[in-house]
């Protein structure tokens, strides 16, 4: 998997979703470059991909929480 480098304030409001929004949505583009985090529920994905086009984007990536945590690097019950 390439790692992909994004706009400070689109990665900040990529987390904040994330964090504490839908928690999954669609990444807007223009000649590649991501610009905008458009979040919604799957549902909804026709119509944020309306939206996206209709402001003469692209559709760059689909995002979405995992389904599980990610385990600790160190299993719990390690001493230090």
């Amino acid at each position: 998997m390439k790692r992909l480098k994004l706009p400070r304030t689109l990665a900040n409001a990529l987390l904040a979703d994330l964090q504490s929004g839908v928690g999954e949505g669609l990444i807007g583009a223009i000649a590649d470059v991501p610009v905008s985090v458009y979040p919604c529920p799957p549902a909804n994905f026709a119509a944020a991909l309306a939206l996206i086009r209709s402001r003469g984007e692209t559709s760059f990536a689909r995002y979405a929480h995992a389904a599980a945590p990610i385990a600790d690097s160190v299993p719990t019950g390690t001493s230090y």
